[in-house]
């Protein structure tokens, strides 16, 4: 069994938000136990392997952009309708969403450091999360405009904060952005550089299947 509490070995050490958040770890447990997952959270915490990554990167580059595929279809309303369940575990378990304002000081102050938000929602059980509409990346000839996670899953958020009164619609790809935040780098502790999205990935992949 690996420790709800001790970090893993190489993982960050930051004030507030070191080693496995015990209470993500229940929520993870409780959500694998109903979903017939056979939850085996990582033993180490791994270095980046730059030869497979590159190969992942180079396949990646060389796919078709086929979003009307039947199979790629399926595959993202699996992703999407996987990542409704288990932010909806986070809800039932106490945890609220809101999104950042890049116009409230207070706010840019609050995204000055990822591990703000990793000690708001370990201390508060609440997480700011950059919108999705905000930026898509820098190379504005990619056309995302039929991207499966752009899909509207009719929740909303506040903004600014928790108590915002502005309701903003919450895209498909905003929900695994801050699924992805609690599951992946909440649950053991992982960074956001190479090495933290790598072990992220290792976290968070664990809780879906197919």
């Amino acid at each position: 069994a690996i420790s709800k509490t001790t970090p893993l070995e190489g993982a960050p050490t930051v004030q507030g938000a070191t080693g496995p958040d015990e209470q993500l770890v229940s929520v993870a447990e409780k959500y694998a136990a109903e979903n017939g997952i056979d939850l085996k959270r990582q033993g180490e915490y791994v270095e980046v392997d730059e030869e497979r990554a590159k190969r992942i990167a180079d396949a990646y580059e060389q796919m078709a952009d086929d979003p009307q595929n039947p199979k790629v279809k399926e595959a993202y309303a699996e992703l999407i309708k996987q990542t409704k369940a288990q932010y909806q575990a986070l809800v039932d378990a106490g945890y609220k969403f809101w999104f950042i304002d890049l116009n409230n000081p207070e706010n840019i102050d609050y995204i000055s450091s990822p591990f703000n938000a990793m000690r708001d929602l370990r201390q508060n059980k609440t997480i700011g999360v950059f919108p999705t509409e905000a930026g898509f990346g820098t190379d504005e000839s990619v056309d995302v405009s039929k991207n499966p996670l752009l899909e509207d899953t009719g929740i909303t958020w506040a903004v600014g904060g928790v108590d915002g009164t502005t309701q903003v619609a919450v895209s498909a790809n905003d929900l695994f952005r801050a699924v992805h935040d609690a599951f992946g780098h909440g649950l053991e502790g992982a960074g956001f550089r190479a090495k933290g999205e790598e072990n992220a990935f290792q976290a968070h992949s664990r809780l879906y299947t197919g």
